[in-house]
């Protein structure tokens, strides 16, 4: 078993793990609830009950795939734009413009 880093204690962690599985437990219920309101407001708007406000509203969609199809780039090459491909860029050139970021993942084993 690992030994602990200062200022941090089992304690600590059991009540982590704790609140970690009761989250859980609390999204699940959340996701059920919260398809149980969309299927319930279908028409758009700003609905109040209590401390709950329930906004429905429409946003426009874009198809690239069927757009570009419809108007090919050898055709329309006004509508399109170049783009860095960074997998083409040579490794000695990229590393100048490449940056380290610290990564943590927490997880807790059921019980």
């Amino acid at each position: 078993m690992a030994e602990l880093p200062e200022g941090l204690t089992q304690k600590e962690l059991d009540e982590y793990a704790k609140l970690d599985r009761g989250i859980k437990k609390l999204q699940t219920r959340h996701k059920i609830l919260n398809e149980k309101i969309k299927d319930a407001f279908t028409k758009n708007g700003t609905f109040v009950f209590g401390s709950v406000i329930i906004k429905r509203s429409e946003a426009n969609s874009l198809d690239p795939e069927a757009l570009q199809k419809k108007y090919p780039e050898a055709t329309y090459p006004e509508y399109y734009k170049t783009v860095l491909d960074a997998t083409k860029v040579p490794a000695d050139i990229k590393a100048k413009f490449s940056s380290k970021t610290q990564r943590l993942s927490v997880d807790v084993a059921a019980e």
